[in-house]
């Protein structure tokens, strides 16, 4: 295959060189020049030359394409977290707790700080409220499960270390095995429904625990907020005004305020100084707290899943479970 030796001087200026050709002398692909059998000396060093010219020359004319695309950043934007029960398989088997007969413990699959799910074949104590609101329908057979921060199963059903139950009825819609980290005796499989599947799916179905609400305001109240960098600079850069204890399950970017459901409290500052604590004002005067437990606060939201506490507060509400368990 011929080619003019202006397209070759083309191709030797964009590498940077410059050639000269007599008039009229033809410019051999390396095609070419094995087909004439190399016959020429000038005419197969052109040759050899040929193939590295021509593929410099194609790599040049897409270059910039390749590179741009390579430099291209595709930032995701951020998604709502949502539960799934594949996350599964990343749970191994572990030594099976002791309990009482018949316990068992499912390990939430996806929560990054522990959900533990405790069978209840009774609820003992329960209030009758918890039991009217959850009582199933007539001659259906269904399972209860206390929730809780701790892995080991409360000491009854009134225990404030309950997050609150859930009632699955045995022939709802959970098919496979349960998608949590299963603890306890082999025979609980029996249990039926997978209670972290339908705690996604119903959150409606979950009844929260007065008594464990009464226990994390508390904690918050007394151990965490005073001791809290975070809010802490916010009083001391804003002023005066009100502060948000936020769950952390929903993720935020700076400047957002979260949703209602994901405000655990409130407590407001006064120039500078968080007011949380009750007693004696610098002045003689009473002082009282400003927190404010949100009542439209939410421990298990369909968007967002199960409460996400801080590290620091987590450690803090836990070791309070712990005693009231």
């Amino acid at each position: 295959m011929l080619r003019s030796r202006s397209v070759l001087v083309a191709v030797s200026r964009a590498r940077g060189a410059s050639v000269a050709f007599p008039a009229g002398a033809p410019l051999l692909s390396s095609e070419s020049a094995t087909q004439s059998g190399g016959s020429n000396e000038h005419s197969g060093h052109l040759a050899r030359c040929a193939a590295p010219v021509q593929r410099a020359t194609a790599l040049h004319r897409r270059g910039p394409e390749r590179w741009i695309q390579s430099a291209r950043v595709n930032y995701a934007q951020p998604s709502v977290r949502s539960f799934s029960t594949s996350a599964a398989a990343a749970f191994s088997a572990s030594p099976a707790s002791s309990g009482a007969e018949g316990s068992k413990t499912i390990r939430h699959p996806e929560h990054p700080t522990g959900i533990y799910f405790h069978l209840q074949p009774e609820l003992g104590s329960a209030s009758s409220d918890w039991k009217d609101a959850q009582s199933g329908a007539e001659g259906q057979k269904t399972t209860t499960w206390a929730i809780s921060l701790l892995e080991q199963p409360p000491s009854g059903a009134d225990a404030a270390s309950i997050i609150g139950f859930v009632r699955a009825a045995s022939g709802s819609s959970s098919t496979g095995p349960p998608s949590g980290h299963v603890e306890g005796d082999g025979g609980a499989q029996a249990a039926g429904t997978d209670p972290v599947t339908f705690s996604h799916a119903h959150p409606d179905a979950f009844f929260p625990n007065p008594a464990f609400l009464d226990l994390l305001h508390q904690t918050l109240r007394d151990e965490c907020v005073e001791e809290d960098e975070l809010l802490r600079f916010e009083a001391q850069t804003r002023g005066s005004g009100w502060a948000h204890l936020n769950d952390q399950r929903e993720l935020l970017m700076p400047g957002r305020q979260a949703w209602p459901d994901n405000i655990i409290a409130s407590v407001a500052f006064v120039d500078g100084v968080l007011q949380v604590r009750s007693g004696g004002g610098d002045d003689g005067s009473e002082q009282k707290s400003t927190y404010q437990p949100n009542d439209a606060y939410r421990l298990l939201t369909a968007q967002h899943g199960f409460i996400q506490l801080k590290e620091t507060w987590l450690d803090k509400v836990r070791k309070r479970c712990a005693e009231k368990n």
